[in-house]
């Protein structure tokens, strides 16, 4: 057997083994439903979460077999590490809640009616503990299968096609500037992340303290959020300092801090409301209670409270997620920088117009960023006229505004992807809010709880609404306006369009738009349950964090990429964005699910009418339903993904004109016969044929020379020239694909002058 088929062989095992712990922790999620239940599922529950390693195993048996998709691949194992980590660590603190509560129950157990009331919980402790204890040995043996594959993989993979050096010696800098930028920035984001990461397990000690029952971890989310900051960090940092396959690492850096910024957001969303309003009003409450008495004597010191330092960490901390996003979202701009590229794309300038257009959007959306973190200021204070107007959700749209308006790129065709793929989602997500805000505006102007309160109260929510949704609306259309701007711009690149056929990503884009469908339905259904019914049961409103409009203009883009295919770039980017999304919020459209069953059995308890028992199931459908569109919508942009990126990279190739590098899986050579490269130029067939008259070499006739890269010199006569002879070398460059083809060599020995080379090949021999 060769070393590359024990490699395969090693990673297909490993690839299968992560497909059977995916499914046992489904298995564990689905035992929610049966009567051994475990009692954190209100806050959050993480087992659906990690179906991930069943996708990582799947598309990594396919990319063995068919020899491309690395870069997802790679991207899924290791998100697959970080989820598996997490989990582990928050299955940890669950056990030892089963534990702790177990304890205090039996205290009691010699208490009248003991056995009535608790005989179930006592009954049922051990397939609880059996159950925390099994998701604890499948996280942790998930992680290091997928850690082993990762290994393996970099074994198998290697670069197959044309990689530009630098151009000219200006680039030569820039490429080195931009590399220094990023290591840069990595860092910031390294110890950001860690530094959030500390804050979240701080607020959770601080919970711990007010002794709260069932007070099982709140915010797991955020806790992954940090993990993927810095494993995005840490991939860009080997990619920059590592020496073997740096475009591979480089790009799957840039997927994940896609993911890693989408998750920054989706956190302060989540973050902002419903649990920071909650913090706010837990300490307002708190300190309401703590008011100085008649003697105007208050021994409390509210600034130690729990309360008060939680909401003050809590603000820290969604503040800091913000800050994260800005770095993930300029890391994915400068490795995007970082990356090779050929003569037209790194010399093409940005037209004047362009710029004067992208300067005014630019100012447009920062300046509607800034009115949005004014108004999200006004719904945090207390202020005797803003009544129950929640401002706090506006926090991460402000926030992607914001980037939309900031990040560019000197290089052209970054600059107009980087614009266009930002001015889609703030697009997307700005009709959706405003939309919401409408309706605000009309169950603020007609409710009668709102008339017939204070008439101040009254009227400042509906003035804060109507500017809330003036705003949003403006931003619509300046990202509308920015869409078609620089949507024109890449389709009229004169860049080399990728023809091919794109019948799979059409096919798979539908489950983008059923993922949007169905979380735009539970959108619409649950505000109108909502207002109508006075159906308040979801503590984390799942339909607000998905953002389906947002999938369903993904799968729009998609459609329009079949007449314009030079929007693949962009096409792969939004399907991350949505597959990211979806990631976030099965969790806890799979935690409602299970919360939603819970009140439907608890009628004894719940004084439900026909109308609300009605409501509830249809609220448990479209929470389960919700669930399996996020799996769906993670699956086809997986596969949207990696076909349009074997389009982007191999579609139309030619042997001297591809500007883009491709990964593949190794078919025609053994890891043994591969060297360490840095990086591998393609060996153009001539560099440049010269006809020239020389009165001391043969005065009579003409001389012609032709200078071909990878040729050694001949001597003839005394004089260092080239050989002429073609037919001798033409073999060697017929196929592009062949090892001989792309000479592997030092970065710094690539440049060599080329009038250094010509010169010398016409000076006599010492």
């Amino acid at each position: 057997m060769s070393l590359r088929n024990a490699y395969s062989s090693q990673i297909t095992i490993c690839n299968l083994l992560l497909v059977l712990c995916g499914l046992a922790a489904v298995g564990l999620a689905g035992s929610q439903f049966s009567i051994v239940g475990l009692n954190n599922y209100k806050e959050i529950d993480l087992r659906i979460l990690n179906w991930i390693p069943i996708l990582a195993g799947v598309v990594g048996i396919f990319c063995v077999t068919q020899n491309h998709g690395s870069i997802l691949a790679k991207t899924l194992y290791i998100l697959s590490v970080a989820i598996a980590v997490a989990t582990c660590i928050f299955y940890g603190f669950t056990t030892y809640r089963i534990v702790d509560e177990y304890r205090q129950l039996m205290r009691l157990q010699n208490a009248n009616g003991f056995q009535q009331e608790f005989s179930e919980d006592v009954s049922n402790y051990s397939g609880k503990i059996a159950i925390s204890a099994v998701m604890i040995g499948l996280s942790f043996v998930t992680a290091i299968i997928a850690l082993i594959s990762v290994f393996l993989l970099n074994k198998l993979v290697y670069i197959d096609a044309p990689i530009w050096p630098p151009q000219t010696k200006d680039h030569e800098y820039e490429l080195k500037s931009t590399k220094s930028q990023l290591v840069m920035v990595s860092l910031v984001k390294f110890f950001l992340g860690l530094g959030t990461l500390g804050l979240c397990a701080f607020m959770e000690y601080e919970r711990e303290l007010l002794g709260v029952k069932n007070n099982y971890i709140n915010i797991a989310l955020d806790h992954i959020t940090a993990i993927f900051v810095v494993t995005s960090a840490c991939i860009e940092l080997i990619a920059i300092f590592g020496k073997l396959q740096f475009l591979l690492n480089i790009k799957v850096g840039m997927a994940f801090s896609v993911i890693a910024a989408v998750w920054c957001l989706k956190s302060i969303d989540l973050g902002m409301y419903p649990f920071y309003k909650n913090d706010l009003s837990a300490y307002r409450a708190f300190e309401d209670s703590t008011l100085p008495t008649n003697n105007g004597v208050n021994n409390n010191n509210n600034n130690d409270s729990p309360y008060y330092i939680i909401a003050a960490s809590h603000g820290v901390l969604l503040g800091v997620f913000g800050v994260n996003f800005l770095l993930c979202v300029g890391s994915t701009v400068l490795a995007a920088a970082c990356l090779p590229m050929d003569l037209l794309s790194g010399t093409t300038k940005i037209e004047k117009p362009l710029k004067i257009q992208a300067i005014s959007l630019s100012f447009l959306h920062i300046l509607w960023a800034c009115c949005l973190i004014a108004l999200v200021v006004l719904g945090l204070v207390k202020l005797p006229w803003n009544g129950a107007y929640i401002g706090g959700d506006l926090l991460y749209q402000a926030m992607l505004f914001l980037a939309t308006g900031l990040f560019a790129s000197k290089y052209f065709i970054n600059f107009v992807t980087i614009r266009f793929v930002l001015s889609i989602c703030a697009l997307s997500v700005a009709v959706e809010k405003t939309c919401s805000t409408a309706n605000l505006i009309y169950q603020s102007a007609d409710r009668d709880i709102f008339k017939n309160g204070v008439h101040d109260i009254y009227v400042g929510q509906i003035v804060l609404y109507s500017v809330q949704a003036f705003i949003l609306g403006a931003e619509a259309l300046t990202a509308l306006l920015s869409s078609i701007v620089f949507g024109r711009a890449i389709i009229n690149n004169q860049s080399r369009a990728h023809e091919e056929n794109q019948s799979v990503s059409i096919l798979f884009s539908l489950g983008t738009l059923f993922y949007g469908i169905v979380l735009t339905g539970c959108y619409v259904v649950f505000e109108l349950g909502y207002w109508r019914y006075d159906a308040r049961f979801l503590d984390t409103p799942f339909f607000r964090i998905g953002n389906g409009p947002l999938a369903i203009a993904v799968f729009i883009i998609q459609i329009i990429c079949v007449c314009h295919p030079k929007l693949l770039a962009s096409t792969i980017i939004l399907q991350c964005i949505v597959a990211a999304i979806s990631t976030y919020v099965i969790s806890l459209s799979m935690t409602n699910t299970y919360y939603l069953r819970v009140l439907i059995n608890s009628t004894d308890i719940l004084q439900s009418t026909v109308s609300m028992s009605t409501v509830l199931k249809v609220g448990l459908i479209l929470a389960a339903s919700a669930t399996i569109a996020c799996v769906i919508a993670t699956i086809s942009a997986a596969i949207c993904i990696m076909r349009s990126s074997y389009i982007l990279h191999h579609g139309a190739r030619t042997m001297t004109n591809d500007g883009t590098d491709v990964i593949e899986m190794e078919t025609s050579r053994t890891n043994s016969n591969r060297s360490n490269i840095q990086h591998a130029t393609p060996i153009q067939t001539v560099e440049e044929q010269t006809v020239y008259w020389s009165a001391d070499e043969h005065p009579g006739q003409f001389n012609a020379t032709r200078r071909f890269y990878s040729q050694p010199y001949a001597v003839d006569n005394g004089f260092t020239t080239y050989s002429s002879d073609i037919h001798e070398i033409r073999p060697s460059i017929t196929n592009t694909f062949n090892d001989d083809v792309y000479r592997e060599v030092e970065y710094e020995r690539e440049r060599i002058n080329s009038s250094t080379q010509t010169e010398k090949s016409h000076s006599p021999r010492d």
